[in-house]
């Protein structure tokens, strides 16, 4: 190495798992918890973005949603939706 050494060469020491762990809660309680957020919540984070549907939903008017609505109660109530069973495909 021709006499010359440099600091990366005498920096060999490890941390164990107990000190790692220590380092990487120290860097956490000194930065703040992570804020977790669903997609929805990043698309509204950035800027020019749209609105989730059901958000579209609230600034409807009442009378625009109320035959969709009465369509799926009716359809429950006559028992148009129901799930087919392994039994009755055969």
């Amino acid at each position: 190495m021709h006499g010359f050494f440099y600091s990366a060469d005498l920096d060999t020491y490890r941390l164990n798992k107990q000190e790692r762990k220590d380092q990487l809660e120290a860097q956490r309680a000194e930065n703040g918890p992570k804020a977790y957020l669903s997609n929805a919540a990043k698309r509204r984070a950035k800027s020019k973005s749209g609105s989730t549907n059901t958000e579209k939903l609230t600034n409807k008017p009442m009378n625009m949603l109320l035959p969709k609505k009465v369509l799926k109660r009716n359809e429950k109530r006559d028992g148009k939706l129901r799930t087919l069973k392994k039994s009755d495909m055969k």
